[in-house]
């Protein structure tokens, strides 16, 4: 789904930030690549946050660093003190980044893997790139056709995911003789 506000930006993805009073948002003007902005809650003036190509709105829980992924689908940390991009080592394009652990020094991220029916986290320090397993979803589960990667609450003391499982077939076969 796609927001729109006053500036013509299309937002893929919203939210609010700490302090209440902003939101950031990924999102793109007409014609141009996917950026991240932070927009006044009050007025809905925007201004860019990232150059081009930078996107993605999982900050922090005091909202001074941001996990977004860079021009090349690699993740990384944004530090809103300095604008600073630090690539995380070892998260590429194959992960998804869901939340921040309670203490902000690590990440919880996922394999997206279609092939493998289920959804792994992982627990990720981002200045090492060291990932650690922490949790899966879905699993052995008979007929499982698909899981859906888990949505955290801040701090992952909550979640919820979905999965699609087909209990049982049928088939109708015409012309055997």
């Amino acid at each position: 789904m796609l927001f729109r506000s006053h500036d013509n930006i299309s937002y893929t993805v919203v939210r609010y930030m700490p302090d209440g009073k902003h939101l950031i948002g990924a999102g793109a003007e007409p014609g141009k690549s996917g950026r991240t902005y932070l927009i006044d809650a009050q007025t809905g003036d925007s201004k860019p946050l990232t150059p081009e190509g930078y996107t993605g709105t999982t900050f922090s829980h005091d909202g001074s660093k941001v996990a977004m992924r860079g021009p090349d689908g690699s993740w990384g940390v944004w530090t809103m003190a300095d604008s600073k991009f630090t690539p995380i080592p070892s998260l590429d394009s194959k992960y998804g980044v869901r939340e921040w652990t309670r203490d902000d020094r690590e990440l919880y991220a996922t394999s997206s893997r279609a092939e493998e029916r289920r959804a792994r986290v992982f627990r990720v320090d981002p200045k090492t790139g060291k990932m650690e397993f922490w949790k899966e979803f879905g699993g052995d589960m008979t007929g499982i056709q698909s899981v859906g990667q888990p949505l955290m609450a801040q701090a992952a003391d909550a979640y919820v995911y979905i999965y699609t499982q087909t209990l049982s077939e049928g088939y109708v076969v015409k012309g055997l003789q």
